[in-house]
């Protein structure tokens, strides 16, 4: 039974692997593009990014779905 198993836990194994890789740098993109918004800068002013902030709120939401 457990010469039936092995392939099918490596096949699972080896695509979650790939998923976490994949949303690593799905993670990694979504922070380098934030870092270049509006917000991040300090000259934008404090009214500014707390607007632009509302907005990427909905957006980390649609991205943790």
């Amino acid at each position: 039974m457990l010469k039936e198993i092995k392939p099918l836990v490596g096949q699972e194994n080896d695509k979650n692997k790939a998923n976490i890789k994949r949303l690593e740098e799905e993670i990694t993109q979504f922070t380098q593009d934030m870092k270049k918004r509006e917000f991040f800068q300090y000259k934008c002013g404090t009214q500014v990014a707390l607007e632009n902030l509302d907005g990427v709120f909905n957006e980390l939401g649609v991205f943790e779905q």
